[in-house]
């Protein structure tokens, strides 16, 4: 086994910290996201050790992340945009796609009002 890098666990500590206190103090903070995560990501990520071909390392992937993603995501996008529909009365594919694609992109209005 190699030796630990204390610096790496110490860049997802601080990562952690940030998106603690980003969280905490949500107005105004939009600049502690823009390194936060990523620096969370990043240096998670680079402890990872990766024996398979690139090929079978996404599909491994695919099957254990998007796939039941998709499973959870669709229906309840459905749902959602079925009262949408209901709250608004009128009938629009559009509801379900712009619903999806924020939820997606990660905003917080996906699962709420539009």
């Amino acid at each position: 086994m190699s030796e630990r890098l204390i610096w790496i666990d110490w860049l997802k500590v601080l990562g952690m910290y940030l998106i603690v206190v980003g969280h905490m103090f949500p107005p105004g903070n939009e600049f502690v996201y823009v390194f936060s995560v990523p620096l969370f990501f990043i240096s998670s990520g680079f402890l990872t050790k990766r024996e398979d071909s690139l090929r079978t390392f996404g599909q491994k992937n695919y099957a254990r992340l998007v796939e039941p993603a998709l499973l959870w995501l669709i229906p309840i996008m459905l749902i959602y945009s079925v009262l949408d529909i209901i709250r608004t009365d009128s009938l629009s594919y559009d509801i379900f796609v712009r619903r999806c694609l924020s939820a997606v992109w990660g905003e917080q209005t996906a699962l709420g009002g539009m």
